[in-house]
């Protein structure tokens, strides 16, 4: 799996697909858009059916043009906790909580922004200092 940045916001699924398909069979092609806008964050993710495809368009892709912007190209990397275990670090918003809070036993591990968050495995919901 490959990581695409500097793309344009009118980088659709399709054309990014186009661009890499002559380097070998392209089983997915993801734009990242902005939630509310729904306009391309400037990156996405192209997945070929064998690694040497993606080594070639790694190479052959990288700083080259598309829609008008200069891409980069890379491999993909997973960035949250391994499929073994279902744990992911997020970055919450303590403000409100009060001087008090972040003084207690804890402070290091509040001021840091970083909450394990295992339960839910996502960003989000409940607080849990498991």
């Amino acid at each position: 799996k490959l990581f695409v940045v500097g793309l344009s916001w009118g980088t659709s699924e399709a054309s990014l697909c186009q661009a890499f398909s002559r380097f070998g069979t392209v089983t997915e092609c993801k734009v990242i858009r902005d939630h509310w806008t729904g306009r391309s964050r400037g990156f996405g993710f192209v997945k070929f059916s064998a690694p040497s495809e993606a080594d070639v368009a790694r190479k052959d892709m990288h700083f080259q043009h598309l829609d008008g912007r200069t891409i980069r190209v890379d491999y993909a990397k997973y960035r949250f906790g391994s499929a073994a275990s279902n744990e992911r670090y997020t970055c919450r918003n303590y403000s409100g909580l009060g001087r008090s809070h972040y003084n207690s036993g804890k402070s290091s591990y509040y001021n840091s922004g970083y909450v394990r968050d295992s339960y839910y495995g996502h960003r989000g919901g409940n607080y849990h200092d498991n």
